[in-house]
Protein backbone atom coordinates (compact mmCIF):
# COMPACT_ATOMS: atom_id res chain seq x y z
CA UNK A 1 0.00 0.00 0.00
CA UNK A 2 2.76 1.85 0.73
CA UNK A 3 4.21 2.06 -2.82
CA UNK A 4 0.43 3.00 -3.95
CA UNK A 5 -0.10 5.79 -1.54
CA UNK A 6 3.21 7.02 -2.97
CA UNK A 7 2.04 7.01 -6.67
CA UNK A 8 -0.98 8.69 -5.80
CA UNK A 9 0.61 11.27 -4.38
CA UNK A 10 3.47 12.26 -6.70
CA UNK A 11 2.22 10.81 -9.77
CA UNK A 12 -0.57 12.84 -11.45
CA UNK A 13 -1.53 10.01 -13.95
CA UNK A 14 -2.43 8.19 -10.54
CA UNK A 15 -4.02 10.62 -8.56
CA UNK A 16 -6.03 11.38 -11.21
CA UNK A 17 -7.10 8.10 -12.11
CA UNK A 18 -11.13 7.72 -11.44
CA UNK A 19 -10.71 4.17 -10.75
CA UNK A 20 -7.43 1.94 -9.35
CA UNK A 21 -8.65 -1.73 -9.51
CA UNK A 22 -6.27 -4.89 -8.14
CA UNK A 23 -7.58 -8.05 -7.26
CA UNK A 24 -5.64 -11.59 -5.52
CA UNK A 25 -5.08 -8.22 -2.54
CA UNK A 26 -5.05 -11.24 0.23
CA UNK A 27 -7.67 -8.79 2.53
CA UNK A 28 -9.45 -10.86 4.57
CA UNK A 29 -12.65 -9.77 6.58
CA UNK A 30 -10.05 -9.11 9.79
CA UNK A 31 -8.64 -6.54 7.96
CA UNK A 32 -9.34 -3.01 8.66
CA UNK A 33 -10.09 -0.41 6.22
CA UNK A 34 -7.17 1.88 7.63
CA UNK A 35 -5.05 -1.17 6.57
CA UNK A 36 -5.91 -0.43 2.63
CA UNK A 37 -7.02 3.72 2.00
CA UNK A 38 -5.73 5.94 0.12
CA UNK A 39 -6.04 9.60 0.21
CA UNK A 40 -8.68 10.72 -2.24
CA UNK A 41 -9.99 7.75 -2.97
CA UNK A 42 -13.14 5.80 -1.82
CA UNK A 43 -12.30 2.17 -0.82
CA UNK A 44 -14.78 -0.82 -2.03
CA UNK A 45 -13.85 -4.05 -1.19
CA UNK A 46 -15.15 -7.13 -1.83
CA UNK A 47 -13.32 -9.36 0.55
CA UNK A 48 -12.80 -13.23 0.84
CA UNK A 49 -15.50 -14.30 3.91
CA UNK A 50 -16.58 -17.72 5.22
CA UNK A 51 -19.87 -17.31 3.27
CA UNK A 52 -17.83 -17.14 -0.36
CA UNK A 53 -16.02 -20.42 0.57
CA UNK A 54 -12.93 -18.97 -1.09
CA UNK A 55 -10.09 -19.61 0.99
CA UNK A 56 -7.08 -17.96 -1.05
CA UNK A 57 -6.79 -14.88 -3.27
CA UNK A 58 -10.07 -13.94 -5.54
CA UNK A 59 -10.31 -10.57 -3.21
CA UNK A 60 -11.02 -7.17 -5.20
CA UNK A 61 -10.30 -4.20 -3.98
CA UNK A 62 -11.67 -0.78 -6.35
CA UNK A 63 -10.73 3.42 -5.38
CA UNK A 64 -12.90 5.42 -6.76
CA UNK A 65 -11.88 9.01 -6.93
CA UNK A 66 -13.63 11.56 -4.55
CA UNK A 67 -13.58 13.79 -7.75
CA UNK A 68 -15.44 10.99 -9.71
CA UNK A 69 -17.94 10.63 -7.36
CA UNK A 70 -19.35 14.03 -6.93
Amino acid sequence: MDEIAGLTRHEREYRESSILVFTETWLTELTPDTNATLDGFHLLRADRTRESGKRKGGVLVVFVNDRFMR
